[in-house]
């Protein structure tokens, strides 16, 4: 019997196996198929950790890889026990002896930084497996693209950040779920993405309902620091549509024929919208969130506003509907199902 995520897991390592991607954790992966996992994962994050000491040991000049042996390291500093230690380097790296202090320097910061790369998507593909794990969805049958696999992993070896590694991780075990979910050009945008861009994405994302921001609430996000400049720079940047038509507006019409009935969520929460015209259309002013917007907030760690909610829901109520707001979860049908809801 499989564990929840296992299979998902599995998929992951399909996907990458013969595309040269994670190449220092598939021995791991390889005996943890018959080992066990807690203590295997111990050993994958001691071996990283190695690794990543070791570059900077040949990066400072204390050490260089063995001029025959490419997964050995002949140290040269007395504060390093060891003469010899094992290296996780690729084959490709074994290099002959430099013959001048130039070559001498831009190999062992090659080499260095060689290793760095192998590492951060180790690291990230690691963080990837953590996301499968909890998630006992079926595997799908298709796989990521070789482009976006390639993709991938030239801007995943880029992040040393841990945090930015776990955001890669999410990525990828996005594209292993549903292969096509996020395009190439949605990681050239995060690639490229300034911290900046970074935070004021972060804040905003944050007050999305389904795939718009309330545009009627602009006195409340402009308390938080998100007013109209800010929303033009998303405009700008390519998340947010619509800062400067006025007129536009989201509508909603009704999924049940005897009322009106509809549901918008944000980050969990949820807003049950009921009426007694079935044929009544909700329409909302709204900035409406682009599909690398949408994309960014499906892998992103929001939190709801729930006041930034209730003023949403206060606008609705002003309409003539009746609002609950609450928690959700999603029925087997597909629907959602608002749990310890909330009148208004």
């Amino acid at each position: 019997m499989q564990i929840p995520g296992e299979a998902l897991i599995e998929k992951l390592w399909e996907t990458i196996a013969d595309k040269g991607i994670g190449s220092l954790l598939r021995p791991w992966q390889m005996r943890r198929e018959a080992e066990v996992k807690i203590e295997m994962k111990r050993l994958e994050l001691l071996s990283l950790a190695q690794a990543e000491r070791e570059a900077e040991a040949i990066r400072r000049g204390d050490a260089t890889l063995h001029p025959s042996n490419a997964r050995q390291l002949l140290v040269h500093s007395p504060s390093v026990p060891n003469n010899y230690l094992p290296v996780v380097a690729p084959e490709a790296l074994a290099l002959e002896t430099p013959r001048s202090r130039v070559e001498e320097i831009a190999s062992r910061n090659f080499v260095a930084d060689a290793i760095d790369r192998e590492v951060n998507i180790a690291k990230a593909i690691l963080k990837a497996e953590e996301e499968l794990g909890a998630d006992s969805s079926t595997p799908p049958t298709s796989f990521a693209s070789d482009d976006w696999l390639r993709r991938w992993k030239e801007y995943a070896s880029c992040i040393g950040s841990e945090e930015l590694q776990a955001l890669w991780g999410r990525v990828l075990a996005g594209e292993v779920k549903t292969p096509g979910n996020y395009s190439v050009r949605f990681l050239n945008f995060l690639h490229n993405l300034s911290r900046d861009e970074a935070n004021l994405i972060e804040r905003a994302m944050s007050f999305v309902i389904d795939d718009f921001i309330f545009r009627e609430g602009s006195t409340y996000l402009e308390s938080v620091g998100i007013n109209f400049s800010a929303i033009l720079r998303l405009q700008e940047i390519g998340v947010l549509a619509g800062a400067e038509a006025i007129g536009l507006k989201k509508t909603f019409s009704s999924g049940d024929q005897s009322s009106y009935r509809t549901i918008m969520q944000s980050h969990g929460y949820a807003i049950g919208i009921r009426g007694n015209d079935p044929k009544a259309v909700l329409e909302i002013p709204a900035y409406i969130v682009t599909s690398l917007g949408r994309q960014l907030v499906s892998i992103g760690k929001f939190a709801p506003n729930v006041e930034y909610i209730q003023c949403l829901g206060g606008d609705i109520k002003a309409k003539g509907f009746s609002v609950e707001l609450g928690k959700f979860f999603t029925r087997p049908d597909g629907r959602l199902e608002i749990i310890d809801a909330e009148q208004l």
